[in-house]
C-alpha cells in the first residue's frame, strides 16, 4: 500500500472523533473544572490557581518526554494507535477522578484536587501526545494530511458545541439539587463517549509511514531552532497567546455568569 494513497472520507471522520473525544475532556476541564473546585468543591480560587500552575509544569515536562517514547514504540498496530487502544478507557475514568469527590478526601480537598488533576493532565497526555502524531503518519499526501486537520479541527469545534450546551443542563438534570451528583453524572457520560469515539478512531486509521527513531531527542537544538526561525517564532507566539486567551475566557465564563450577571442558570446558552 502507498504510503501518499489518498485517504477516505472515513478514515478522515475517524481520525477527526480522536479530537472529538479528546476535547470532551479537554474543554470541559477548561471551561468548568476551577469553577467546580472554587464553588462547588469548596477550594479556595488561590489554591486552584496553584494546583492548575503546578500540573501545567508537570505537563510540559511530559509531553516532550512521552513523545520521545511513542516515537520508539513499535508494535503491530503501529507506534500511536497502540497508546490510543490501552489509554480509551483509563482517560475515560481520569476524566471523571476530578468530579468524583470522595468523601474520604473531605479534610484534604486541595489535595486530592492536585493529584486527580495531575491524573487528568497525565492522561491527557498518554493519549493526545500520540493521537496528535497520528496525522504524520496516515499518509504522506499533502492534500490528504491538510484534508484530515479539516476533519479534525472541525471535530473540536462540533466537541466545544455539544460541552457547553449540555454539561450544565446535563449536571442539573442527573443531580437535581445535588450539584455535585449532577457533575459527576456529567463527567462519567462525557467519559464513557470520549472513550467509545477513541476507539473508533483507532479502529478507523491505519499507520501507513514508519517512524525513523534514529534522531536523537535535543530540546536545546529544538528551542534554539525556534529562534532561529522567524515564522517559527511567530508560530510559537501566537499559539502562546492564542492558549492564554482561551484559557482566560473559558475558565472566567462561568464566574462571569454567576457572578457578575448573576444568571447561573443561562450559563450553557452564554458558553
Amino acid at each position: 500500500m502507498s504510503n501518499s494513497m489518498i485517504i477516505s472520507t472515513r478514515e478522515k471522520i475517524s481520525f477527526g472523533l480522536g479530537d472529538f473525544a479528546s476535547n470532551l475532556s479537554w474543554q470541559t476541564t477548561m471551561m468548568f473544572l476551577a469553577f467546580y473546585f472554587t464553588d462547588i468543591y469548596g477550594i479556595s480560587a488561590a489554591a486552584v490557581g496553584t494546583i492548575f500552575l503546578v500540573s501545567r509544569m508537570v505537563d510540559a515536562v511530559t509531553d516532550p518526554v512521552l513523545g520521545y517514547i511513542t516515537d520508539r514504540t513499535k508494535t503491530r498496530w503501529g507506534s500511536y494507535r497502540p497508546y490510543i487502544l490501552f489509554m480509551a478507557i483509563p482517560f475515560g475514568i481520569m476524566s471523571y477522578i476530578p468530579y468524583s469527590a470522595p468523601v474520604f478526601a473531605d479534610n484534604h480537598k486541595e489535595m486530592f484536587a492536585l493529584f486527580s488533576y495531575l491524573i487528568l493532565i497525565i492522561g491527557f497526555t498518554a493519549i493526545n501526545i500520540p493521537y496528535s502524531s497520528l496525522g504524520n503518519v496516515i499518509t504522506s499526501d499533502n492534500k490528504s494530511r491538510v484534508s484530515m486537520q479539516g476533519y479534525r479541527f472541525s471535530m473540536t469545534a462540533a466537541a466545544g458545541l455539544l460541552i457547553s450546551m449540555s454539561v450544565a443542563p446535563l449536571a442539573a438534570y442527573l443531580g437535581g439539587d445535588d450539584v455535585v451528583k449532577g457533575y459527576r453524572g456529567a463527567m462519567l457520560v462525557m467519559g464513557g463517549i470520549a472513550t467509545v469515539l477513541f476507539l473508533v478512531c483507532f479502529m478507523g486509521v491505519k499507520e501507513r509511514i514508519k517512524v525513523s527513531p534514529d534522531k536523537e531527542l535535543n530540546i536545546k537544538s529544538a528551542i534554539k531552532s525556534i529562534f532561529n526561525n522567524k515564522p517559527l517564532l511567530l508560530l510559537t507566539v501566537t499559539m502562546l497567546l492564542t492558549n492564554m486567551m482561551g484559557a482566560v475566557k473559558f475558565g472566567g465564563a462561568m464566574y462571569y455568569v454567576k457572578h457578575y450577571l448573576n444568571q447561573e442558570s443561562i450559563a450553557y446558552m452564554f458558553l
